[in-house]
């Protein structure tokens, strides 16, 4: 079992407790900026975004926050709800609790003003600056700051979208791929609930989102990467061009894709881009596809058979053969029962000078056998490519693979 951060407590001057988790040991010290209402320790519970943050802390020490008034950190009155000034000292407090002289700070969408505040304001603290699909302020044209009124429409839409007079969908705009995936809105809708009430949701976007820190762009001395997905819909790739072009020195990456949720779409191009210009280097993410043999046996009407033995021998000596086919080529079952069952190897673990097993015993028992063939598959899907044969192999033509487009050319992270 993988071991979860451990949540940490730091206290401000003003007496306010924020929370914060330390991943990895590396010795460049990276503040990742809180990641929207999404609290620090909600974040290993979505598969993507943990993979994501455990390959940014294989070259660093990860530092994560709440913010004041969100997820685990103490609440605040919204009467009076906090600046981005304030947000960036809290940043300096728990850098100041983990012993973080000087730190790169990577920060995505409403969050980059506050990164930028922190980065112009205390340059003695940051050492580089890495701002992802975030801008300086939310007008597409770069004119002005949203109209109030506009401001409350947008701001309605995202924390009630149910209530909102709009039909706006956050996740369908920024993140297509996963707007109709259940697994993924569930722990969305549940991460947002538990990081802020809908008040408090309310109060602080209309905080970043009404935020204007163009003019402080030009203060900026850090090293900086900009990068910005190009078709980006839900922060458009104007914002991260106008970035670039005043802050100086910046450097500027547009990458392919329309994701403005920075862990989805090519998230390793983007860690990448990422750990070089951090560390000078590129490290080879670790693969989680391979090329593997599936075996799928089928007993052929397996319950009139079964109905017509008093014993089952029939299943039984299924399963007892799959099940000496698989230790006698080092395979492992994916799913097994009476009447079927899949089994798979990894080429690396087929003995050496021997080919792919075959599956001629299924006949003993007068059944009939069908299976897949070599299949690129991801490691954590069942995405694979089936033959089906209606009745007994009598060619290697009639078994070789066959290639699924449908089931396949969409492989998941």
């Amino acid at each position: 079992m993988v071991s979860l951060p451990e949540t940490k407590y730091a206290k401000t001057a003003d007496g306010l407790h924020l929370a914060y988790q330390v991943l990895g040991t590396g010795a460049l010290d990276v503040l990742m900026m809180p990641v929207g209402f999404v609290p620090v320790d909600a974040m290993m519970e979505e598969p993507a975004l943990a993979r994501f943050l455990h390959r940014l802390a294989s070259f660093s020490r990860l530092i994560r926050l709440d913010f004041r008034g969100v997820g685990l950190s103490d609440p605040v009155g919204l009467s009076d709800p906090p600046t981005l000034e304030q947000w960036a000292h809290d940043a300096l407090t728990v850098l100041d609790a983990v012993g973080a002289e000087r730190v790169a700070v990577f920060a995505t969408c409403e969050i980059g003003p506050v990164a930028i505040m922190l980065a112009a304001t205390f340059p003695d603290r940051v050492k580089a600056l890495v701002l992802v699909n975030s801008f300086a302020q939310t007008s597409v044209g770069l004119g002005s700051a949203l109209p109030a009124a506009e401001l409350d429409e947008v701001v309605e839409a995202f924390v009630d979208p149910a209530g909102s007079s709009s039909d706006f969908d956050y996740l369908r705009l920024a993140a297509p791929e996963v707007a109709d995936a259940p697994a993924f809105r569930d722990w969305w809708d549940r991460a947002g609930h538990r990081g802020a009430s809908p008040a408090t949701a309310r109060a602080f976007l209309r905080v970043t989102l009404a935020s204007d820190v163009s003019e402080v762009l030009s203060v900026i001395t850090v090293p900086t990467l900009v990068v910005h997905r190009v078709d980006n819909r839900a922060t458009p790739v104007t914002q991260g061009r106008f970035l670039a072009a005043h802050i100086s020195g910046a450097k500027y990456v547009e990458l392919p894709g329309c994701e403005d949720i920075f862990w989805l779409g090519d998230a390793d191009g983007l860690l990448a881009t990422v750990e070089e210009f951090l560390t000078g280097n590129r490290s080879i993410p670790q693969l989680d596809r391979v090329l593997a043999t599936v075996l799928f046996t089928d007993i052929v009407r397996s319950t009139e058979r079964a109905s017509m033995s008093a014993t089952g021998a029939g299943p039984r000596r299924s399963i007892a053969t799959t099940q000496w086919y698989m230790e006698s080529w080092n395979g492992s079952v994916a799913t097994m029962s009476r009447r079927w069952a899949t089994v798979r190897w990894r080429p690396s673990t087929v003995p050496a000078g021997r080919s792919a097993p075959r599956v001629p015993s299924a006949t003993r028992f007068g059944a009939s056998a069908s299976r897949y063939g070599p299949v690129c598959t991801p490691a954590r899907s069942r995405c694979a490519t089936r033959t089906w044969v209606g009745s007994r192999c009598t060619s290697a033509s009639e078994c070789r693979p066959r290639p699924n487009p449908a089931r396949c050319s969409s492989l998941g992270p």
